[in-house]
Parts: C-alpha cells; sequence; structure tokens
C-alpha cells in the first residue's frame, strides 16, 4: 500500500484464523488503521489482494465513529445486531400483514403468514432475541457508560461517550472477526478490566490497535508488528513479544558486529593480495582477492539492528530535591455550583522525591485539583502547600497551557527562553523535522503536542512534575522513552494517568479519587487494584458503582475464619481455578522485572526507591504463596471432582 508515492507497506503477508486474538502494534504512521481498512475493503492495496471467507461478517470500530444525531444510545447500540435485527424486522412485517389480512377475511393468507411467523419465532428464539435488551444493557453497563444516558441522544454524549456506545455496538453483534482500533480510549479502569475480560474469553477472531501494553499482554495470543514498511509475526502476548524482539536484535547485533571485523579483516587482505598479484604477477592470488570480495558482499547484507525506529530520547534536567515537602494539602475542598461535592476535606503529603499517582473516573476531581496546584501552590496557602526550593513544571492533558496561533518554534522559545538556534535543535530531538518549525500550534495532532510539552519540559529544570495524562497520544516506544526519562528523573512526580503499565513502573503511592472522597493506598497500580476490587466485592458492590460511593477500607473486612480454613471450605470451581493459574503466571511474570528494577536502582546508589522495590518484593512473594497454597487445595479437590 502507498499513499502519493510514499510506500506505507510492501509485501506483507498474514493469515487470521478462527480465534486468532491478535495485537497489532508499531510506531504512529506505520499502517495500522491503514491495515485495518484494507481488510474491510474501504481501501484496496496497489498490489497483492485480501482474501475473505464468503459470509465471513466483521465488525469494525474506528477510532473516531460517527453516528446517526437523532440515534438513542441503546437504539444506535441495538443497531449492531444484524440478524437479530433483521428477523426482528421480519416478524414485525409478518404482524402486521397478518392483521391487515385478518380484517380483509383472507384465511389463505393469514395461515401462510401465520407459519412463516411461526419459523422466523423459532429462529429469533435460537439467534437469543429475547435476551437482547438484557444483552445490550450488560455490555453498557460493563463499559461504564451510566443508565442516565442509555436513552440520551447520541449527539448529546461527549467523544469518549460515543466511543465507548460504538464498542458496544460492535461486541454485541454477531460477528466472526473484530477490527478495534484503539477500543480501551476513553474507558475507565474498570471498563478496561471488563473489556480486557470479555475479548480474552471471547472466542472469537479479533484484532486489537492499542497503545496500552498491559491490554496487550492480557488479550493477546500473538502479535503482528509494523515497522519500516514490513510486518514480523511473534507468537504469545506482548511481553513475549518484547522479549522476542530484544533477543532478536541482540542476536542481530552480534551477528552485524562479526560481519564488519570479518569485512575490515577482509578488506585488509584483499588489498594485500591485489599488491602481491600486481608485483608477482600471481594470478591465484588474484582470484582468492576476488573470492574475498563475494566474501565481503554476502557480509554486507547483514542488516544492522534498527531497534524500535524513530522514537524520542531524551533526560530531564533537574536538580536533586532538597528540604522535606514537595506537596501539602489541607482539608482541600472542591465544588461546582450546581453540582455535588467533587473533593470534601482532602488532606495529604507529598514529600520530596516521591512517586505519586492519581487515579479514579473521569470527572472525580483529579486535573482539578492539579489545576489548582499549579494556579495557587505556594508556600505560605495553607491549603495547597508547596514547598520552598520547588520549581514545578507541568504537563497539561489538552495542552491549554499551548498558545494555539504561535509557529512550533515560536512556542518553544516562549516556553524555554531557549535562542532559536538552540530551539530549533531540541525541536529536532524530539522528531520535529524542518518543514514542522513553522506550524501552528492549533494544527498540531495529539502526538506532536504531547512532544511540543515535553520538550519544554526537559529545559524546564522543575524539581516537581506535575504529569496530566503524559502518555496519551503517544505510541508505544514514545511511552517507552518518557518511562525511561522519568525512571532516572531525581524530582518529585505526580502522575495523572490511565495508563496502568506506565502506573506500575513509577508509581509507589497511588490516591484514588471517589467523590468526595480521596483514598490513598501504598504501593503500585498492580497492589492498589487487586486491594480494591476485594474492598469493593466485600462491600457487595460493583466495580462501576463502588468509583461513586465510600469503599471498605480491605483492613476493614470482618472473617471469622482464617485464609487458611477458608481456602480449605471452598468447592472446587473450574472457573476459580483458571483464575488463579492465571493470576500466578501474571505476578510469576511481574516478580523478575521488579527484581531485576531493585538491582539497577540499588547499583545506581538509589536506596529510596530500591527499599520500595524490595518492599514490592515482599508483598509479591506474600501473594504467591497464598495463591499457591489456595491453588494447591483446589487442585486436589480437582481430582476428586
Amino acid at each position: 500500500m502507498a499513499f502519493g508515492g510514499q510506500d506505507v507497506f510492501s509485501s506483507i503477508t498474514a493469515q487470521i484464523n478462527a480465534g486468532d486474538h491478535i495485537g497489532l502494534v508499531g510506531p504512529n504512521g506505520a499502517g495500522k488503521t491503514t491495515l485495518l481498512r484494507l481488510l474491510i475493503n474501504q481501501l484496496q492495496p496497489i498490489d497483492g489482494h485480501v482474501a475473505v471467507l464468503p459470509a465471513l461478517t466483521i465488525g469494525y470500530l474506528p477510532q473516531n465513529p460517527e453516528y446517526p444525531k437523532n440515534q438513542t444510545v441503546f437504539n444506535e447500540v441495538y443497531s449492531g445486531l444484524g440478524e437479530i435485527k433483521r428477523v426482528e424486522s421480519e416478524m414485525n412485517r409478518l404482524e402486521k400483514e397478518i392483521r391487515e389480512a385478518d380484517e380483509a377475511h383472507n384465511v389463505d393468507l393469514v395461515e401462510k403468514s401465520g407459519m412463516k411467523y411461526a419459523e422466523y419465532a423459532d429462529l429469533y428464539q435460537s439467534l437469543g432475541g429475547a435476551a437482547t435488551e438484557a444483552r445490550i444493557a450488560a455490555l453498557l453497563d460493563g463499559l461504564g457508560v451510566p443508565k442516565s444516558l442509555w436513552h440520551s441522544r447520541m449527539d448529546s454524549l461527549s467523544g469518549g461517550e460515543r466511543n465507548m456506545v460504538g464498542l458496544a455496538k460492535i461486541l454485541v453483534g454477531d460477528h466472526d472477526l473484530l477490527l478495534l482500533d484503539e477500543p480501551g480510549n476513553h474507558l475507565d479502569f474498570s471498563g478496561l478490566e471488563w473489556l480486557e475480560n470479555f475479548l480474552r474469553k471471547s472466542p472469537k477472531a479479533f484484532i486489537i490497535v492499542s497503545h496500552s501494553r498491559y491490554t496487550l499482554d492480557r488479550v493477546c495470543t500473538s502479535i503482528w508488528e509494523l515497522m519500516r514498511c514490513k510486518m514480523e509475526l511473534f507468537t504469545g502476548n506482548y511481553s513475549d513479544y518484547r522479549h522476542e524482539k530484544l533477543t532478536r536484535e541482540l542476536a542481530q547485533g552480534s551477528a552485524y558486529k562479526r560481519a564488519q571485523k570479518d569485512i575490515a579483516r577482509l578488506n585488509f587482505n584483499i588489498q594485500r593480495l591485489k599488491a602481491w598479484s600486481s608485483v608477482y604477477g600471481n594470478a591465484k592470488l588474484a582470484r582468492t582477492a576476488k573470492q574475498f570480495e563475494r566474501r565481503v558482499e554476502e557480509l554486507e547484507k547483514v542488516d544492522k539492528p534498527q531497534g524500535d525506529g524513530k522514537a524520542v530520547r531524551f533526560r530531564f534536567l533537574a536538580q536533586p530535591p532538597r528540604g522535606h515537602i514537595a506537596l501539602e494539602v489541607k482539608n482541600y475542598h472542591k465544588q461546582f455550583p450546581g453540582r455535588p461535592v467533587l473533593i470534601e476535606d482532602a488532606s495529604f503529603l507529598v514529600t520530596q522525591g516521591e512517586r505519586v499517582a492519581l487515579v479514579g473516573d473521569n470527572g472525580t476531581g483529579k486535573s482539578t485539583l492539579v489545576k489548582e496546584v499549579i494556579e495557587k501552590g505556594r508556600w505560605e496557602d495553607e491549603v495547597l502547600r508547596v514547598g520552598k526550593s520547588v520549581n514545578i513544571g507541568y504537563y497539561s492533558q489538552l495542552g491549554e497551557n499551548l498558545e494555539p496561533m504561535n509557529t512550533i518554534t515560536d512556542e518553544i522559545v516562549r516556553l524555554t527562553g531557549l535562542q532559536y538556534g538552540n530551539a530549533t535543535d531540541l525541536l529536532h530531538r524530539f522528531l520535529f523535522t524542518r518543514d514542522d518549525l513553522e506550524k501552528q500550534v492549533r494544527v498540531l495532532s495529539g502526538g506532536e503536542k504531547a512532544r511540543l510539552q515535553l520538550a519544554a519540559l526537559v529545559t524546564s529544570e522543575a524539581t516537581m512534575l506535575l504529569l496530566d495524562e503524559p502518555t496519551n497520544h503517544l505510541d508505544i516506544a514514545s511511552r517507552e522513552a518518557v518511562e525511561d526519562a522519568l525512571e532516572e528523573y531525581p524530582g518529585t512526580l505526580i502522575i495523572v494517568s490511565h495508563d496502568r503499565y506506565f502506573l506500575d513502573k513509577l508509581a509507589d503511592r497511588i490516591f484514588h479519587f471517589s467523590p468526595p472522597e480521596v483514598i490513598e493506598y501504598d504501593g503500585n497500580f498492580s497492589e492498589y487494584w487487586d486491594k480494591r476490587k476485594i474492598a469493593l466485592v466485600a462491600s457487595g458492590q460493583k466495580l462501576h458503582q463502588g468509583m461513586f460511593g465510600r469503599m471498605v477500607s480491605p483492613d476493614k473486612i470482618e472473617s471469622k475464619d482464617t485464609p487458611a480454613i477458608k481456602i480449605k471450605k471452598i468447592k472446587f470451581n473450574p472457573q476459580r481455578f483458571a483464575e488463579l493459574e492465571a493470576e500466578i503466571k501474571r505476578l510469576e511474570d511481574i516478580r523478575p522485572q521488579v527484581e531485576e528494577e531493585f538491582k539497577t536502582l540499588n547499583a545506581k546508589g538509589k536506596i529510596a526507591r530500591a527499599a520500595k522495590r524490595s518492599e514490592r518484593l515482599e508483598k509479591l512473594d506474600h501473594q504467591l504463596e497464598g495463591l499457591y497454597e489456595e491453588w494447591l487445595v483446589l487442585g486436589e479437590k480437582k481430582k476428586k471432582w
């Protein structure tokens, strides 16, 4: 496929089999969306072909789907039912036909239409038509679409809400193959987990484009990587793919180094043999030189490893923090006119060098608090006290701190104070080309605005970074570059993010915004999420309901039995047994990563952060011990089951 003479990809070959769960990854602009559009015949390839089985039904979710303005949410999802909708429409037509024939006393037509109606009624039943409304309700509820919106018009919804409705419409249909382009956009943590569980258990084949490495790990059994106009296929989930890719790159790097050494040695011998052949008139030496030249030609075909292609590489310039307080919040209260209290009397302390994450549903006050810290935070402020020596750097989710009419170059000069030449050098480091420099900020994509803000932050020498969704719009390679830079950053981090992989790597404390409360958890995101689910189950709430109500703290859950006695009382449950095995595998995969992080931080002398990783290792071992115990007990009961 090519656009305007520029290849998007060439000579790619792949096959999708029934039940395949495929993750499609690659840098922004690699052609992931283009490939999906080729599969549904929206685009035609310049060369080659797409072969589709006859009668195969494909459900496609684009990143920004369009909907009829007057349609209600429930009816829009219902329109995705396909065959059930067709059968129901035919039944309605026959009902009208029977009624009119009866009024005309046309007995033959009543009987004939009645027989057809009975056939369609049987088909409707076999397709599960009677449970249609319940299925739609379950999907909307699972994805986190509030019931208050179910009968609202589509044009009254936000972009994020419309995307969730589009996802429900695709999932409710009886498709053989699903093509999902960033389906997790705008979903909260509960909605993402629900979607992941749905896809993981689905017998349908699907291709999912996602920048969420956590999602790709949970739902995919193979990865297709698009990069530099080529596609490579990998077996396993995202972590398996990264491990295999790194192994291949290391092997390729070794092969390339050996080839370069051999080329240098052979070229030296070729020159010497040619000289001797000329001096002594020895044809044999000349033939040997020719053989060496052919060998060099073969060795020159060994490619240099390319890594992940173009990705941002940078470090944050910052002095080590001084003092104790980074941010102290005391009795913070927030309420917008005519609305319920958003945050009530929140109090917490973030010390210098800490890494905390603010999580919770959209609209629960995370960005509001961050913005008020930027606007009002001072050492003298009794509610939002910022440390005396703290210099704040801010990354805005929507880029509202950028001047839309400025060119990129003028904007980076305004934000950093750099001279023109140094400013353009900085922009080049963040992958802006010479042609980009005169673009106005208002025409930039989300990814370009993200890179522009990051470029400004790099030179700010901020000792505390407030980052509101810093990885939105970035591809996976750029997300990993941001993670690497923040890993090395010595200052304080306060992060608002929905990227669970990102949070697991960087955050040591979690503040959960659950209006009107802010609830604190020690540990990374996975530990917080596990504790929260336990608390919600114990309080008899669903995940989405729990987000807007008070939560029961896990340490307040009363039980008359010890964990060991409780396990022994449990009857064998195949679903629980499978969940245990999956959770054990997940934690066993995480543990070596945490151990490696601990060793690296310890070696670099970052004792405080290394201690946090050590605590996490202990928690992981404790969790695994409990899981192993339950797994062994259920394993014994499985034999008798």
